[in-house]
């Protein structure tokens, strides 16, 4: 049971410490080149690591923890926001 605590813990410092826009988001522990850490990737490492250290099984965070038609609007409203900034780019006002 300490396992994900812990797997919980150091997702969320992730996140919590990530600052937008820094190249370097671990600077307080060190200086290790090239490390980028932003708040997705923290999600992903701490839901990654919660299935691997058995927290949740393969088949509930495929098919229950993920909500698909909330990925499908976020994917398609990406599209729209990238069609509508190419768009208004080549408009020579």
């Amino acid at each position: 049971m300490l396992l994900p605590l812990l797997v919980f813990a150091v997702s969320l410092a992730i996140i919590v410490l990530s600052r937008p826009g820094s190249p370097r988001v671990i600077s307080e522990l060190g200086t290790e080149r090239g490390m980028y850490l932003d708040r997705p990737a923290g999600a992903v490492l701490g839901g990654l690591g919660m299935v691997l250290c058995g927290a949740v099984s393969t088949e509930e965070a495929l098919h229950q923890a993920i909500n698909y038609d909330t990925l499908i609007l976020l994917f398609s409203m990406m599209v729209i926001c990238a069609s509508v900034k190419v768009s208004f780019s080549k408009l020579s006002i």
